[in-house]
């Protein structure tokens, strides 16, 4: 994850800066403070975020959901002051959380005890959660379930699951559902259906590729929509199942080490990866441009690589491939010797 471009919003909607601010551990603390030394400019940023955080996390009602929080703080920066001193600002941060606590507790006084007085339903809408290049989510789901939502990616579901657990997927995500044997755990992606009651999967299919899920706990059921071709039934951890639109065939096949969602543990795998394949991996993952020069040969690259820079990571490819590199901001050129 790269913070240098962060504003005070990307940090207060950044899920791994939240978890460091209300639950440090000792890796996170050392890469917070090895980070704040190397950025000295975003220590203000950072000091400010942290005590909207800690406001929020010890006064708030609970009842509120933290999607709810963030469209009213969304609300409430729209309208930030724009030119003022550091520590105008600071003052001003402080109270639009005061103001966001407020607005939470009369949300949780309309939502919950007027309603429950008038009988009045509640509105069902459509959700949708959508992560640009560099970014990745944690969202919870209306049953309790929950999703990580990887860089570039885009799901949709209804706000209330009454009638379905139905999600609608673009790009990739890795799901951790709650059993319910009455109202299956449907994900949409492309062609592909991919339904659970009570477990652990995750479903790669960006966009001109070809769409992989693949078993962490339980078991699930992968079929193709408009389709007359057997589901194929995943019960064992780290079976993955391949779905190749252009001959309309669904294949098995097994990843012994559960490669396949380690990415939600800030882990890049490369396995026998083409330069197309890194290529795209790193865009998406550091949210840049790459651009190759001079490749005059075939690479298959084998690497893993757990919470490093895009430096480090060239770095070490480098030595292997032989190239060089320079980055230049949102701009990277490798090339070839």
């Amino acid at each position: 994850m790269t913070y240098e471009n962060y504003k005070l919003e990307d940090f207060l909607f950044d899920l791994e800066f939240k978890n460091w601010v209300l639950a440090p551990t000792e890796d996170s603390q050392l890469f917070w403070e090895q980070w704040i030394k190397g950025h000295p400019e975003q220590l203000e940023t950072i000091l400010t975020a942290k005590e909207i955080i800690l406001t929020l996390e010890y006064q708030e009602p609970k009842s509120v959901s933290i999607e709810e929080q963030n469209e009213l703080l969304k609300g409430i920066l729209i309208h930030k002051p724009e030119r003022s001193s550091a520590k105008t600002k600071f003052g001003y941060y402080s109270i639009a959380a005061s103001i966001l606590i407020l607005l939470a507790a009369s949300f949780y006084y309309f939502h919950f005890i007027k309603t429950d007085a008038t009988d009045t339903p509640s509105l069902i809408t459509q959700v949708v959660k959508e992560n640009p290049r560099g970014q990745k989510t944690k969202i919870a789901l209306p049953d309790g379930s929950v999703a990580w939502l990887n860089s570039d990616s885009r799901i949709e579901y209804s706000s209330d699951f009454t009638g379905e657990r139905n999600i609608h997927l673009r790009g990739e995500a890795y799901f951790e559902v709650v059993k319910n044997p009455e109202k299956p755990f449907k994900v949409y992606s492309g062609d592909v259906v991919t339904t659970a009651l009570g477990t652990s999967f995750n479903v790669q299919a960006f966009e001109n590729h070809h769409i992989k899920i693949g078993l962490v706990t339980g078991k699930i059921s992968v079929s193709v929509d408009q389709s007359d071709m057997e589901p194929r039934t995943v019960d064992s951890p780290g079976q993955t199942v391949l779905y190749n639109k252009e001959v309309n065939e669904l294949t098995l096949s097994f990843s012994k080490e559960l490669d396949f969602f380690k990415w939600t543990e800030k882990t890049i795998v490369f396995e026998d990866a083409n330069i197309a394949e890194v290529k795209e991996v790193l865009e998406r993952w550091y949210n840049v441009d790459i651009t190759i020069k001079n490749l005059n040969r075939k690479i298959m690259y084998t690497g893993e690589y757990k919470n490093e820079s895009l430096e480090r990571i060239l770095q070490r490819m480098s030595f292997v491939e032989k190239f060089s590199y320079e980055i230049k901001g949102k701009e990277v050129e490798i090339n070839f010797k």
